[in-house]
């Protein structure tokens, strides 16, 4: 799955019981940006769309009962602590840029 807008890119796994969603940033310049408004405290629009995704993606018949893992580094590991943090998600991620 590839936003062009926000940048967002997600790869979903499902295997057996367990969904992983691999979330990151193909855009370096959204990349930058994202760098500024972290700093600064804002939210940038990659954040609210990876939400968007995810509770749509829990909400689908195909992931009922099956235990859900976001997964990122750099830019994706702090979208995916991001909506890890607000909807009680397993994340696993590394080097993330810290939230604003």
């Amino acid at each position: 799955i590839i936003d062009a807008e926000t940048g967002l890119q997600a790869l979903i796994v499902n295997k057996n019981n367990e969904i992983m969603i691999s979330i990151g940033s193909g855009n370096a310049a959204i990349e930058r940006q994202i760098g500024i408004y972290n700093w600064f405290g804002a939210k940038p629009a990659i954040y609210d769309q990876a939400e968007k995704l995810i509770l749509r993606l829990q909400a689908h018949p195909d992931f009922a009962g099956k235990q859900l893992t976001l997964v990122g580094h750099g830019i994706g590991g702090s979208v995916a602590s991001y909506v890890g943090i607000k909807n009680r998600i397993v994340v696993e991620s590394f080097n993330t840029v810290p939230l604003g």
